[in-house]
């Protein structure tokens, strides 16, 4: 682990290096550089630009938590893959747009994220899905719940 890790890992991230820490327990601006440091040793880093996301997040700048959070995403990162997905469910505004926001969500489940896992399977079950062509059978789904662990 980095680092960065020991200083920002989320309890959400099933894949975490460190022990969690919740938002009382960091130094968001120390965490900020040692996080800006380390990925300028591992660039590219998904687990770091997922912690980035997060810390900037914390500090209220939302251009760079966005920035960092589709960095994570585009790097495979499951857990910004989900945030992201949920992010533009909520926000959607038509069914093209909570299908695609959807896709997401399935990917980070396929992927084992457990929000996703909840999450995708509470839509399905609920019906919140029948608009969108790329959902996959029901016993996939439920797949997703009995797969659902928290981290």
């Amino acid at each position: 682990p980095t680092e960065c890790d020991r200083l920002a890992s989320s309890r959400y991230d099933r894949t975490r290096l460190a022990p969690p820490r919740a938002r009382d327990q960091i130094d968001v601006p120390a965490a900020i550089a040692q996080c800006e440091a380390d990925l300028g040793k591992h660039p590219g880093d998904p687990r770091i630009h997922f912690h980035l996301g997060r810390l900037y997040g914390y500090a209220g700048d939302p251009a760079k938590t966005l920035m960092h959070r589709e960095a994570a995403a585009a790097a495979g990162n499951h857990n910004a893959i989900f945030l992201l997905g949920y992010l533009a469910w909520v926000t959607a505004q038509d069914d093209a747009a909570r299908c695609e926001a959807a896709s997401r969500m399935r990917l980070a489940a396929d992927r084992g994220n457990y929000s996703a896992q909840l999450t995708y399977g509470a839509y399905f079950v609920e019906g919140r899905l029948a608009a969108c062509a790329d959902t996959p059978p029901g016993e996939q789904v439920l797949g997703y719940l009995r797969a659902a662990r928290p981290a």
